[in-house]
C-alpha cells in the first residue's frame, strides 16, 4: 500500500522555501529565477502573503505570484490580483499542485478586498477548467514608418530617472480617467524603473523648450516585430507624437513592423488607420471574478454617475442584476442609483432584468457595449445596458505586465 503524499499549501515563505522558489522558476523558465527576484525584490509594496507555494512531504513543488493591480473603471478603482511566476518543478508535475495554489488564492483573493484575477495565458483550457475566461483583445500592425524629425523647438532626448517626475505627471494626465489602466503613485514609478519588464525597453522623451511634453517605450528586439509598450503624452504635444513615434521605430533597425494596442483617442490610432494598419488578435488574458459583491459596490458611483449623464438621468429604475448564479437589484430613483434587497413595485418604476455571464460581464466593465447613442428604436433594456456599459477607450499598457 502507497501512502499519499503530504500536500500543503500556503503563503508567505520564509527565505529558505523564498530561495527554493526562486529555484523552481530558474528550473522551469529560460529567462532564469534572477528575473523574477529582481522584480519582487525592486518592488517597495511587496508583501510575502502575495507569494503562494505547494509544498510535498515538506519540499517545495510549485508556486505562483500575485501581483496587486489598482485599475482604473471612469472614477472607480478597482483591486485586481495579477497572476503570474506559475511554476511547478519537473518532479512533481501531474499532482494538480498549481490548480490547489490557484484555487486557495482566489479564496483568499476574495477576503482581502480583491474584486478580480487577471492573468496571461497561452494555453486557455487548463485555466478555464479552474473557472477563468479568456476576453480577446486585439492590436495594431504596421509597417515601420522611417523617421520624422520634430519641429522648432521641440528635442528628443534618451530617458533618465531625473526625468521620472515629469513623465509621472504626463501618465497621470494622461490616464485620470482612462478605464483599464493602472494607478501607478510615486512608489509605483521609483519600483517600476527598476523591474525587467522596463528594462526591455528602450524610453525616450519629447520636449518643448526644455518641458518634457511626452515619452514612450519600445522593447528591445532583433525580431521582425517590434511591440510600442507605451507612448503617452500632454494634449499641447497631439500634433508631434509622430515624430516621437517614428524616433523610437527608429531605434529597431532590424524590424521591419511595430505593433501597439491603440485606443480611439491616441493620435496614433489615425496614423495607424492612415498606414494601413492590420488587427492583431491578442488573446492571452484570461479573467475571474474572485468576489462578486465587492465588485459591484465599488462600481455604484461609476454607474450613478454614467445614469445621472444619459437620456435616462430623470427616469426611475429597477435594475435586476443577474452576474452568473448571482442578482442584485439597483434601484434608480431621484437621480440615486442605490443596491436594494427588495423593492415594492410601483407604475412609476420601469422594472427589467440584464443578464451576463462572468466574462460578459468582466468585458462591459473594462470596455464597454456597442450601439449608437442616438439609437430611439433601441428597446429599453438595451438603452439602460448602453447608459450603464458605453463604449470605452480602454488600455492596458504593457509595461505593467507580471
Amino acid at each position: 500500500m502507497t501512502n499519499e503524499p503530504a500536500i500543503t499549501i500556503t503563503n508567505s515563505p520564509d527565505s529558505k522555501q523564498f530561495k527554493s522558489i526562486m529555484h523552481i522558476l530558474d528550473t522551469v523558465f529560460n529567462v532564469g529565477g534572477a528575473y523574477f527576484e529582481e522584480r519582487l525584490l525592486n518592488d517597495s509594496s511587496y508583501d510575502p502573503t502575495t507569494t503562494w507555494f505547494a509544498t510535498v512531504n515538506g519540499e517545495v513543488a510549485s508556486s505562483i505570484q500575485i501581483f496587486p493591480l489598482q485599475l482604473r473603471v471612469g472614477q472607480t478603482i478597482l483591486k485586481v490580483g495579477g497572476i503570474g511566476s506559475v511554476g511547478t518543478h519537473p518532479n512533481f508535475l501531474g499532482k494538480g499542485l498549481a490548480q490547489k495554489i490557484l484555487n486557495s488564492q482566489c479564496q483568499w483573493m476574495g477576503e482581502n478586498d480583491y474584486d478580480l484575477g487577471m492573468l496571461f495565458a497561452v494555453i486557455h483550457p487548463y485555466y478555464e477548467k479552474l473557472g477563468w475566461r479568456l476576453i480577446p483583445e486585439k492590436a495594431y500592425l504596421i509597417e515601420k514608418p522611417p523617421y520624422q524629425a520634430p519641429s522648432d523647438d521641440y528635442e528628443i532626448i534618451p530617458f533618465s530617472s531625473e526625468h521620472l517626475e515629469q513623465i509621472q505627471a504626463i501618465y497621470n494626465q494622461h490616464n485620470q480617467s482612462v478605464t483599464y489602466t493602472m494607478v501607478r503613485d510615486d512608489a509605483y514609478w521609483k519600483d517600476l524603473i527598476n523591474w525587467p519588464e522596463w528594462k526591455k525597453n528602450d524610453c525616450l522623451l519629447l520636449t518643448y523648450r526644455n518641458k518634457i511634453v511626452a515619452y514612450g517605450l519600445i522593447e528591445k528586439t532583433t525580431k521582425e516585430h517590434a511591440m510600442l509598450y507605451e507612448l503617452i503624452y500632454l494634449p499641447e504635444a497631439e500634433e508631434e507624437v509622430i515624430s516621437l513615434f517614428t524616433a523610437l521605430c527608429n531605434l529597431r533597425a532590424e524590424s521591419t513592423h511595430i505593433q501597439a494596442k491603440l485606443n480611439a483617442d491616441h493620435k496614433l490610432y489615425s496614423y495607424f488607420e492612415d498606414n494601413a494598419a492590420t488587427e492583431v488578435p491578442m488573446n492571452y488574458t484570461m479573467w475571474k471574478i474572485v468576489n462578486l459583491h465587492s465588485l459591484i459596490h465599488k462600481l455604484l458611483p461609476e454607474l450613478h454617475a454614467r445614469l445621472v449623464n444619459s437620456s435616462l438621468q430623470h427616469d426611475e429604475l429597477l435594475i435586476q442584476l443577474e452576474i452568473g448564479d448571482a442578482c442584485f437589484n439597483l434601484l434608480y430613483k431621484d437621480q440615486t442609483l442605490s443596491i436594494v434587497d427588495t423593492v415594492e413595485q410601483s407604475s412609476h418604476i420601469e422594472a427589467m432584468t440584464l443578464t451576463f455571464a462572468p466574462e460578459e460581464f468582466i468585458a462591459l466593465i473594462f470596455f464597454g457595449g456597442a450601439g449608437e447613442q442616438g439609437n430611439s428604436q433601441r428597446s429599453k433594456e438595451e438603452a439602460v445596458r448602453l447608459a450603464l456599459f458605453p463604449k470605452q477607450n480602454a488600455t492596458f499598457y504593457l509595461t505593467d505586465k507580471f
